[in-house]
């Protein structure tokens, strides 16, 4: 692990903490102390993102974004819909689960990503982009706890026709892929399982990122 990872692992740790107990005035005083320090930017970007998973702030539909915004990630979008093989949809965040075998709601795929979105296999989750984005780029992978044992396909439709398929993804491996979505009103992130079944299959898609 190079320092910037271990520097943002133990910055993020105690808002790490309080949002995975569900902790929101822990997790804003922890929030409140870290602006003012000087710890790494990633990890400050990180853990403002953490927090506000556990407000109901409403999430932009990127169909209805103003043309100002150039930018979108999927963390931050409203989904049409989002179901997943185990646990809840979730974003910017991984879910606790009832064991002590995942232990930090970060998403870590052996390194931190700020956005993204769990999707444990098999997951669908669909986006109305109302022909108006023109790339999405991005990287997909496993958990790093989950990465010895899973083994997943990421899949990516654009207005019902596939537009990429990863190969099978285990271990650190990651899939990146970089789509035109010209035109495209109905965008699918789907995570399907390999042949070995789907225990362990912890998805994630990693800042996927919509741009003009």
């Amino acid at each position: 692990m190079d320092l910037t990872q271990s520097q943002t692992r133990e910055a993020l740790q105690p808002i790490a903490e309080a949002v995975g107990r569900e902790d929101r005035e822990a997790a804003q005083r922890a929030l409140e102390e870290m602006e003012k320090g000087s710890g790494p930017e990633f990890a400050k970007v990180v853990a403002r993102k953490l927090v506000a998973t556990l407000s109901n702030e409403i999430k932009m539909r990127p169909d209805k974004a103003a043309v100002a915004v150039k930018t979108l990630t999927l963390g931050d979008a409203q989904a049409e819909s989002a179901e997943v093989g185990w646990l809840k949809p979730m974003a910017n965040r991984v879910p606790m689960p009832a064991n002590d075998f995942v232990t930090s709601p970060l998403l870590d795929a052996g390194r931190i990503y700020a956005t993204g979105l769990y999707a444990h296999a098999p997951s669908r989750y669909v986006f109305n982009l109302g022909g108006k984005w023109k790339k999405l780029n991005g990287e997909a992978g496993l958990h790093v706890a989950h990465q010895p044992f899973g083994s997943v396909v990421f899949i990516i439709k654009t207005n019902d026709h596939e537009a990429f398929r990863s190969p099978v993804i285990r271990n650190a491996k990651k899939a990146k892929y970089a789509l035109d979505v010209a035109g495209v009103k109905k965008l699918e992130l789907i995570v399907d399982p390999s042949e070995e079944g789907k225990h362990n299959d912890w998805g994630l898609w990693l800042e996927p990122i919509l741009s003009r």
